[in-house]
Parts: C-alpha cells; structure tokens; sequence
C-alpha cells in the first residue's frame, strides 16, 4: 500500500515510518483502537467495546455497525476469512 497506518485513541499515517501526520478521519467513536491491518484491499482496525473501522486508503475512514460489545485486540487473515479476536475469547468473522 506504500503507507503507515497507526492506531491508538488517533489515527495516524506515514510514508516513510518516521514522519507522521494525524488523520481527520470525521468519525466520532471516543474509543480506543487496538490493531490495525492491511487485508490485501482495505484497511480494518478494530478496538475497544468492537469498534470497527474500514479505510481504502488509510485517509477516509468508515464507522462499520458494531455487534459486540466486548473489547477487540487483533486482526488474522484466514482462508476463512478476515476474523477479529476480542476479549474473552470472542472471535468475529469480519467479511
């Protein structure tokens, strides 16, 4: 993709790993994000009490509806699918 994407309370880019710029990527969630990850098409980052955001580019962000409460820490790349693992065991298939 050419492109850093960080996670965190913010969303940060990078094209070269040391300069960062903040994302104003208009989405108001006020909730942590835990992992971020490039999955062959798009960004997916996911995080506390599920948020679950989807970026193309890494710029312009969109809000995915959350079915869980629980909190999410990681991404993996299946050939299933895309799940999303969380608190407690919790695992989601994120297609």
């Amino acid at each position: 993709q050419g492109q850093y994407v960080a996670v965190g309370y913010d969303i940060l880019t990078s094209h070269n790993g040391y300069d960062w710029a903040l994302v104003d990527h208009g989405i108001d969630y006020h909730r942590t994000l835990n992992r971020v990850r490039w999955t062959g098409n798009q960004y997916l980052a996911v995080g506390e009490k599920g948020a679950t955001l989807i970026s193309s580019d890494g710029m312009v962000w969109k809000k995915l509806p959350t079915v869980t409460r629980n909190n999410l820490y990681d991404i993996l790349i299946h050939e299933q699918g895309i799940m999303a693992t969380g608190h407690s065991g919790l695992v989601l298939l994120v297609n």
